[in-house]
């Protein structure tokens, strides 16, 4: 993955960048660079995994790699109802040495996970969520059978994913707030370890997926594409 990066130790030196670039982040979703002027930082991308991994969906979208745009969209669902859980348990004042404990048993089991994340739904809102099962098909037929699907169909399907993830999210940046940022904070923090001792070190918000205003795939398609385009010129960030 990459994201457009400026070097914040030049800003405060001369209150403006020396460089800006695409930099690339992986699974600790940490930027570590090097600038032109000696400058060497880290990023920590303030983004759940999943809101990384609908950004990594839609850039394999538009790329065309239609299979893995579908994956990822599924895996993103499947961490989103995990960072739920999360939250709802943050809200409870759940020790974190007991959830991790819990959460152990069943992180690997993406059908244990959907079924916590159905109880603890059902007990912080009195309502009972229920899954859509096209999804799930779409997703077996893609992950399990190896099946190809066409643009249409995948963009269909990642609006599915999306639709599914909106109102939920929503809820927890409304009524459970303190403990959505909790959990966010936590997560942060446990990634800053991978930081090297001394690096100047500040956070970077996602582009796309920072707030969930927009209302359905179509529209943030159509705007990451513009995002992409604007940066179609920008340089990719080389390890000096």
């Amino acid at each position: 993955m990459q994201i457009f990066v400026t070097c914040s130790e030049c800003e405060k030196d001369t209150g403006r960048p020396a460089d800006a670039f695409l930099a690339a982040y992986y699974e600790d979703r940490v930027v570590q660079l090097t600038c032109s002027r000696g400058h060497r930082t880290a990023l920590v991308l303030q983004a759940a995994k999943f809101q990384v991994l609908l950004e990594s969906g839609v850039n394999a979208l538009i790329d065309g790699y239609t299979l893995e745009a579908a994956a990822t969209f599924a895996a993103a669902l499947e961490r989103f109802r995990e960072f739920c859980v999360e939250v709802f348990c943050a809200h409870q004042q759940m020790p974190q040495p007991l959830f991790d404990q819990m959460f152990g048993q069943m992180s690997r089991q993406s059908e244990r996970q959907l079924g916590a994340f159905m109880v603890l739904y059902a007990a912080q809102t009195g309502e009972v969520y229920k899954p859509n099962q096209k999804i799930d098909e779409f997703r077996n037929a893609v992950i399990h059978k190896g099946r190809i699907p066409t643009p249409d169909e995948t963009a269909d399907f990642c609006e599915m994913v999306f639709q599914a993830i909106q109102p939920v999210w929503k809820l927890l940046l409304t009524d459970y707030m303190a403990a959505y940022n909790e959990v966010m904070t936590r997560d942060r923090k446990l990634r800053w370890g991978s930081v090297p001792d001394g690096t100047p070190t500040s956070s970077i918000y996602a582009s796309l997926w920072s707030y969930p205003a927009i209302t359905t795939f179509k529209e943030t398609l159509e705007v990451y594409k513009k995002v992409r385009e604007q940066q179609r010129h920008i340089p990719i960030y080389k390890s000096r």
